[in-house]
């Protein structure tokens, strides 16, 4: 029959109609077999893992049994690691993380923990991992063992892995078991997590910070297993000095360091909250509720928390002892402690909203990349860009601007007023009559255009698409950030349009800001008077050119949910609402003999009785009318207003976000943008900054990011796009610095954040800069005449460590003041300087051309006087005047400066160096050269190289210069 041996399974042979008789450790044991006329031999097989009959398997199958005993740990530090990821939690950490991904050390049980946005970032975490100081050999040769989660057996975190040197062990799916030291190292780290925030009564956004410090308090902590050793002092060989923690979100004082704008009578300490400690500096961490920072700092001082749940629980046995009146005593105490403390009882809606940014420091805010939220995966309807970061003690965060509540410590002192997102939110505000008074005013102003028809739903023809609507609400504020205005505006949501079906074209023009600076100076220097007007609903003036339906808004009492709306004019969002009513107001400009300018469709001239003329400049519902008459201004005025509903602002205050003076007795124009740098200051944490005296370090070198190197966290676009926007309209003296660092927007390091923190420095000292133009009195032919256009011109040879390429610089005067600069890179590599200079030259006219011909169009005169234009460099102002051969090499279109000089529309003329103002867009030049040259651009002092009628070569070099033998 069968041999039986002991403690060994057997394989049967199984036959039709019979029983299969199993032998186990010496006893028999009979089981049902399944019918049939097949064999099943297999050898060396558990007898647990032989199906002999389906029903049975179907109806008694269980987990198999995993050995408790522990595998040997191994012999040496990060030789073998577990991983585990735990995630997605139900709250979003104040730093934006949702999942938490920790490391394990088997031979020591040291543990690092990242907390990251997307389970994709697992590889940036283990790139950050393995430049941890703690880490043996990065990692190289090391074993990784983690679950059989699809994120840890992707193509691109297996490549990662590869690598790096780093050999992959996948436990069996739903074997949690198998991963058994991660897994019980997640317990006890969100078991701590979640005691100390009960403790602290921290709100759970606080969870990261709390899994953080859970993770240091694991490492520092004894262990049996290691001797009464930590995983700190195995792994590092020296012992963590507790005496250094504090207890986690109990009240931290930090000091605030003296500076200017700290007065006698200031406090000398801001209030956070502890959430940590930072071993990389020997510094606690230190959440600012005020500013959204983490700071780091050794002065600061520690309160006790209080147990608010002892509290309740003892004020719940006085409710069941009958001792109401002394409850009652309890209670007015407790509030009249709340209050003295700054503590919040009922925070309103909208109180707790946090500003959008945050400016971290060392560790925290040293980052990886990660991907931006996908409209799928983001929480509370923010949008932000995520990354990770690491600490040397084993903790990790994931920094961005998310919302959160803020511990009571602090709460009601640092509240901001957000603007709501919803008709709900605004009305449940404590502005909501405000709010609810903007609203009956916007649909009042599309009753009164007759924007829309009400359609019954059913009505609705077959095939159209609905588009959805939504109001958008928005607190218009002066210059002083005041709130002035309450507007409510309803929008289509157009992004879900459809090309050819309810729309075509979108393209709509505007006026062009150096167009709108260079009418302000010739304003000034003809005695014009110059007011400023606001369409109201713009968009709403102008018919629809296709049959669109929009569902309406869900406000209560204004429509019916059975209907829906068609639309009979533009309306804010529709892809092609700026068109139409660029087309509507055109069109009237016209009917008024009104020219649109060829140079800029969005500037009219009309002539007027006596030869005198009106211009107006057009930005899409902003417009800007100057007049030589009063009288053809107010008809101007009156004219429009009965075909559109105008609001009359007089002489203009705040235009395109710049604040413009006009004092036409005086025939001066200022242009500043104070109170917005002050903004973004504020909005950046950067308000109360040490002010510096150059927009960059001096001599700053751009040195590329190292690719392979993850992103920061910090909101390094969201700065040099606010930043743009002042150079381009304002500050010319910023334009290098702000080109230099833009072109990292794809990939920076933290060397260009700090250099982006060093401009807002120099913004800070140089806030009051204004643009001014006025008018000198000089009615000669000249360059320093009013209204007369000079430039300077200049190129930093192979500046870009990248290409090494240059970069050209010019400035455009009129008036006194600049109208027109530009900083930019050049788009082909020059073989010597002169070939930099001469390319510098060529953009230059090309710019002077367009303010010439405006200039033409606006006078309706023709400019008989060349442009002159100063450069420092004298082979390429001899180029561009003889067309030497030595220029053959250079693309066709920079020789356009030659048929400039050519037809006497422009004269070059050799200015030394030392006086060049258009260096200072060329590169970062020192404090004083810097200070030189913005008090020309600023101050109205005397320009270098103006003469009375200019000639070429009007002046010589200080120094001996020979010219090269092929001019």
């Amino acid at each position: 029959m069968y041999a039986v041996q002991e403690r060994a399974y057997h394989a049967v042979k199984v036959t039709p109609r019979r029983h299969l008789v199993r032998v186990r450790d010496g006893n028999w044991k009979t089981e049902c077999a399944v019918e049939g006329g097949h064999d099943c031999n297999i050898a060396q097989a558990s007898s647990k893992q032989i199906v002999t009959c389906g029903p049975c398997a179907l109806g008694k199958s269980t987990r198999a049994s995993i050995p408790k005993q522990s595998a040997p740990r191994s012999a040496g530090p990060c030789q073998l690691l577990y991983a585990d990821i735990a995630g997605p939690l139900e709250e979003t950490s104040l730093r934006g993380a949702r999942y938490a991904l920790t490391f394990i050390d088997d031979c020591t049980r040291f543990a690092w923990t990242f907390l990251i946005r997307h389970k994709n970032d697992v590889g940036a975490a283990l790139e950050q991992l393995r430049k941890d100081r703690h880490v043996v050999n990065a990692l190289r040769g090391a074993t990784l063992q983690t679950d059989s989660d699809a994120v840890f057996k992707s193509q691109d975190f297996t490549d990662l892995c590869l690598a790096f040197d780093i050999k992959q062990r996948f436990s069996p799916p739903h074997s949690q078991a198998k991963n058994g030291s991660a897994e019980r190292t997640f317990r006890t780290l969100f078991e701590t997590a979640r005691t100390m925030l009960f403790a602290a009564d921290l709100d759970k956004p606080f969870w990261g910070f709390a899994v953080q410090h859970a993770t240091l308090l694991h490492n520092i902590a004894p262990r049996r297993s290691l001797k009464d050793k930590s995983p700190f002092e195995a792994l590092t060989g020296h012992a963590f000095d507790v005496s250094l923690l504090r207890v986690f979100g109990s009240p931290a004082y930090v000091h605030v360091e003296k500076s200017s704008t700290r007065h006698k009578l200031d406090p000398r300490s801001r209030v956070g909250v502890y959430v940590g400690f930072a071993e990389e500096d020997q510094a606690h961490v230190v959440w600012m509720p005020d500013t959204r920072r983490v700071v780091h700092t050794i002065h600061a001082r520690f309160g006790a928390i209080k147990n608010k749940h002892a509290a309740s629980s003892q004020q719940q046995q006085e409710q069941n002892s009958g001792a109401s009146a002394s409850h009652a005593n309890n209670t007015a105490q407790r509030s009249t402690e709340d209050s003295a403390t700054g503590a919040p009882t009922a925070p309103r809606a909208g109180e707790l909203q946090l500003q959008p940014r945050a400016l971290g420091g060392s560790v925290w805010d040293q980052l990886l990349v990660s991907e931006t939220l996908s409209d799928n995966d983001t929480s509370g309807g923010s949008t932000t860009t995520c990354h990770v970061a690491t600490s040397a003690a084993g903790t990790g965060e994931k920094t961005s601007a998310v919302g959160g509540h803020l511990p009571d410590i602090a709460a009601g002192s640092f509240a901001t007023s957000a603007e709501p997102g919803t008709v709900k939110e605004a009305l449940a505000s404590p502005d909501s009559e405000e709010w609810r008074q903007a609203i009956l005013d916007e649909f009042a102003a599309m009753q009164a255009n007759d924007v829309y028809d009400v359609v019954p739903r059913a009505d609705l023809p077959k095939g159209h698409k609905l588009l959805r609507s939504m109001v958008i609400f928005r607190r218009k504020r002066d210059d002083q950030g005041k709130v002035i205005k309450y507007k409510a505006r309803w929008v289509a949501k157009g992004y879900s349009q459809v090309h050819g079906v309810n729309y075509t074209d979108t393209f709509a023009p505007t006026a062009t800001i150096a167009a709108i600076r260079t009418m302000l100076a010739m304003a000034v220097a003809r005695g014009m008077d110059i007011q400023q007007m606001d369409v109201n609903t713009a968009f709403l003036n102008a018919p629809v050119d296709h049959e669109i339906y929009v569902q309406p808004p869900a406000v209560d009492g204004i429509f019916s949910p059975s209907t829906v709306l068609r639309l009979k004019r533009g309306l804010y969002g529709l892809k092609q609402s700026p068109r139409l009513w660029n087309h509507t107001l055109d069109a009237w400009m016209r009917e008024q003999d009104f020219v649109a300018t060829a140079t800029d469709a969005c500037i009219y001239r009309r002539t007027c009785n006596g030869g005198k003329v009106m211009w107006v400049a057009v930005y899409v519902d902003d417009l800007l009318i100057f007049a030589d008459s009063d009288s053809d201004m107010a008809a101007f005025k009156k004219a429009i207003s009965k075909r559109f509903k105008m609001k009359d602002l007089g002489s203009p205050d705040i235009c395109l976000g710049i604040k413009v003076q006009h004092d036409r007795k005086a025939r001066t124009v200022t242009m500043s943008q104070e109170h917005y740098l002050r903004s973004v200051l504020e909005t950046f944490g950067m308000a109360d900054c040490k002010p510096v005296g150059t927009p960059l370090c001096t001599g700053y070198v751009d040195k590329p990011a190292d690719k392979e190197e993850p992103l920061p966290d910090v909101p390094f676009r969201e700065l040099l796009g606010s930043l743009l926007y002042a150079a381009t309209m304002t500050r010319p003296d910023i334009s290098a610095a702000v080109s230099i660092l833009s072109r990292r927007m794809q990939h920076f390091g933290m060397d260009h954040w700090k250099a982006a923190k060093h401009l807002l420095r120099y913004i800070k000292g140089t806030l009051s800069y204004t643009i001014k133009y006025a008018a000198t009195g000089d009615t000669s032919n000249g360059s320093t005449a009013d209204g007369v256009l000079s430039a300077y011109s200049d190129a930093s040879f192979a500046s870009d460590v990248d290409t090494r390429r240059s970069r050209t610089g010019f400035v455009v005067f009129c008036s006194t003041g600049p109208v027109s600069w530009n900083s930019k890179l050049q788009a082909t590599v020059a073989t010597a300087s002169a070939d930099a200079e001469y390319m510098a030259l060529a953009a230059t006219a090309q710019e002077l051309m367009f303010l010439r011909q405006l200039q033409e169009e606006l006078t309706g005169a023709v400019l008989c006087e060349p442009t002159l234009i100063h450069t420092d460099n004298q082979p390429a102002q001899r180029v561009a005047e003889h067309a030497a051969s030595r220029m053959r090499h250079i693309l066709v279109k920079y020789h356009y400066i030659r048929e400039c000089v050519d037809t006497k529309r422009i004269v070059l003329s050799y200015l030394a160096t030392e006086h060049m103002i258009a260096d200072l867009l060329t590169k970062i030049l020192p404090r004083p050269k810097t200070a030189q040259f913005c008090t020309m651009l600023f101050d109205q002092r005397p320009l270098p190289g103006y003469q009375p009628r200019a000639r070429p070569h009007s002046g010589r070099s200080p120094r001996p210069s020979t010219p090269r033998q092929d001019l």
